[in-house]
């Protein structure tokens, strides 16, 4: 399991050689968690500190992830 609430990542690779971080959280509540407290452990920590900069930050659902409207 990864800490604080953290579901995991993917990185996409984006035509001229930029990078797309995709973050997901296991919940809406573990991510204004996470927003509050910064990255205060050192799993998260280790994973921002990879990101060069952050372009926009926005929250919404997976595709399936509870809701049968498709």
């Amino acid at each position: 399991m990864t800490p604080g609430g953290l579901g995991g990542g993917d990185v996409v690779r984006l035509p001229d050689d930029e990078w797309l971080d995709i973050v997901t959280w296991r919940s809406s509540e573990d991510f204004a968690a996470s927003r509050a407290k910064g990255a205060n452990l050192p799993g998260i920590a280790a994973f921002f500190a990879a990101i060069a900069s952050l372009v926009s930050s926005e929250e919404g659902d997976e595709p399936g992830a509870g809701d049968d409207e498709r």
